[in-house]
C-alpha cells in the first residue's frame, strides 16, 4: 500500500495495484486518481482525490513496485540485511515508518 492524503487531510491508503488513472483535476490543489475492485468484472471501481501531484503519486506507485521486486530477489537469494531495507523503504511508503503499530 502506499499512503496518500484526501483533501480533508485524512489518511487513505490504497494498493498501486488497483489504480488505473492518474488525472489532474484542474484544481492546483486536488489529482484524481480511478482505483479498480479487486480484478472481477464485477467489481467496482471509482474515483478518489489526493492532494498529491500526480507526479508524487506516480513516482511512490514506481518506488513501491521496484521495492517489491527487490525485497523478493533478496528474500529469494537469502540477502537479508538487503531484503529488511527493501522493507523499510516499503513500510516508509505506506507511511508506517512512525506509526508505532508494531510495538
Amino acid at each position: 500500500m502506499i499512503k496518500l492524503t484526501t483533501g480533508s487531510g485524512r489518511k487513505v491508503y490504497v494498493s498501486p495495484y488497483h489504480i488505473s488513472m492518474i488525472f489532474e483535476t484542474g484544481d492546483s490543489d486536488t489529482t484524481g486518481i480511478s482505483l479498480n475492485g479487486e480484478g472481477d468484472d464485477d467489481s467496482p471501481s471509482f474515483k478518489t482525490f489526493v492532494t498529491e501531484f500526480p507526479e508524487e503519486v506516480t513516482r511512490k506507485i514506481l518506488e513501491y513496485k521496484l521495492a517489491m521486486v527487490r525485497y523478493g530477489v533478496a528474500m529469494k537469494n537469502g540477502e537479508w540485511e538487503r531484503a529488511g531495507s527493501e522493507w523499510s523503504a516499503l513500510e516508509e511508503l505506506a507511511g508506517l515508518e512512525d506509526s508505532g503499530h508494531d510495538q
